[in-house]
């Protein structure tokens, strides 16, 4: 077995091994930067000087720090955007090719403009795409065409383009509902509480750009707002298997959940909470009663077999 030589690179300063069989013969000069520096030199004395030429939307103004990529360096341009005034930079192969025209805004464009043109109008399962709202633009910078839709039920919703194609938004949410909320509605419905189902706010948005929205608002008979009801499943409070959680994740699911109570917090709105472990109709009723809205003082009293709620009145 031939020696090794633990070794420093008088150029770079990096730790290497090698043979010393290589070391003596000058096979190895370097750690391997050397090699790479010769062939960089190489590319800028064969390449072509593409300065002041135009590649569609892109103006050439200088050389640009080269790019290492396959295994060699690439020429790199710093390039004007003629169609925004931004500037990018771009590789040769990519300016001679037309696989890269602008600083991505023409990309960017024709795709709003795409999405913009086939939805208005149509009608996707429970909405009625109504009018184009401002894009949501991704932390990549590309825009999210958003449709101001009209659900069936009558409740206005901000809907991206790609949920509505591909069928992920079907209504403004009240065709999810699930098992507790709607308990939580019969009660609400019974009672004659001024109420509605599945609503946000318009200055309350998400990271991802969707708007979290609430199981209930509950308002007195002006209309003012009172209080808000979230009824919690069991995936709020821990990860859980089913397709709610991979659509969602638990990561999201506590975000928005947080984003909820710090804007309820912020905005001095009552949140209050129902868990799934909990009574739903003993606890349904606490909340109506503390927030004054019972023209009665009901007892709550438990479920029938077949599901409808029964109340009775205290004496007076």
């Amino acid at each position: 077995m031939l020696p090794m030589f633990n070794c420093v690179c008088l150029l770079c300063g990096k730790e290497f091994t090698t043979y010393s069989q290589a070391l003596r013969k000058g096979q190895v000069k370097s750690c391997g930067c050397y090699g790479k520096v010769r062939r960089r030199e190489g590319a800028k004395k064969r390449r072509q000087d593409l300065t002041g030429q135009t590649f569609q939307f892109l103006l050439v103004n200088s050389p640009a720090e080269d790019v290492f990529r396959g295994g060699k360096w690439r020429t790199n341009w710093n390039c004007l955007c003629l169609r925004c005034g931004n500037k990018t930079t771009a590789l040769t192969e990519e300016l001679k090719a037309g696989n890269k025209i602008s600083c991505g805004c023409y990309r960017k464009e024709r795709l709003g403009e795409a999405t913009y043109k086939s939805l208005n109008g149509q009608i996707f399962s429970e909405l009625y795409v109504d009018s184009r709202a401002p894009d949501h633009i991704l932390p990549d910078g590309t825009p999210q065409v958003m449709y101001n839709c009209i659900c069936s039920c009558g409740e206005h919703v901000i809907v991206s383009a790609n949920n509505l194609r591909s069928g992920n938004t079907k209504s403004c949410g009240h065709l999810g509902s699930s098992a507790g909320e709607a308990f939580v509605l019969k009660i609400l419905q019974n009672e004659n509480i001024n109420y509605k189902h599945d609503s946000g706010f318009s200055d309350l948005k998400s990271s991802h750009g969707g708007y979290p929205r609430f199981d209930f608002k509950i308002f007195d008979d002006n209309g003012c707002l009172l209080g808000v009801i979230e009824v919690q499943g069991e995936q709020h409070y821990k990860e859980t298997t089913g397709s709610y959680s991979s659509d969602f994740g638990k990561f999201q699911r506590e975000e928005t959940d947080q984003l909820k109570k710090d804007y309820c917090f912020a905005h001095n709105i009552p949140l209050y909470e129902i868990r799934y472990d909990e009574d739903y109709e003993k606890k349904t009723y606490e909340i109506l009663k503390s927030m004054n809205v019972l023209h009665v003082n009901p007892v709550p009293s438990l479920v029938s077999e077949e599901g409808q709620t029964t109340i009775s009145q205290e004496s007076t």
